[in-house]
């Protein structure tokens, strides 16, 4: 389904589509998300810092195509390291998986020619590939903290493996549709 925008000379403006439309939710709900991972973890948060992601993000969101979207994700984790001490596994992993999801956004709007209407079975395979790196993300969490639970050091080899893995990530995420 796409809706065609156009002026009154018939030249086309502007070519909104379902997959267009969840890019843009994809974007505006991982900033928003963003915002509000820092706002619930850190004791005192800097509203302006705040709005300085936001305008970032809403270039980045208009213009995909220029630095605005790296400029939002540095900004973001320089707030992140400014403001928020002592994080918890979620708040980091919410952190994280939000911070994909708009870099991944953005690439994807930044890729596509002007008025490109995106399939959603495209979307539906990023947002997999999203998702496997989400749950292994968070079972290496879990490992992670059982393992400070119990006050055991994780040896270097667990350490290698899960950055092997962690490697292998892209590879097989690229892969799993072929």
């Amino acid at each position: 389904m796409t809706m065609t925008v156009s002026d009154r000379a018939g030249r086309t403006v502007a070519v909104v589509s379902a997959g267009r439309a969840a890019v843009w939710v994809a974007e505006v709900g991982s900033v928003s998300a963003m915002v509000a991972v820092v706002a619930a973890s850190a004791p005192r948060v800097e509203l302006w810092a705040a709005g300085v992601v936001i305008v970032l993000a809403s270039l980045a969101v208009v213009l995909p195509d220029t630095e605005a979207g790296l400029l939002t994700l540095l900004a973001y984790g320089g707030w992140w390291f400014a403001d928020v001490r002592h994080p918890s596994a979620a708040a980091v992993l919410v952190a994280a998986v939000s911070a994909l999801i708009f870099h991944l956004a953005i690439a994807h709007a930044a890729a596509a020619p002007p008025g490109a209407v995106t399939s959603l079975a495209v979307l539906r395979s990023v947002a997999l590939d999203v998702a496997v790196v989400s749950l292994v993300t968070g079972a290496a969490e879990i490992v992670v903290s059982l393992m400070d639970d119990t006050h055991l050091h994780s040896p270097s080899f667990l350490i290698g493996v899960a950055l092997v893995l962690i490697g292998l990530l892209p590879w097989a995420a690229a892969t799993h549709g072929r």
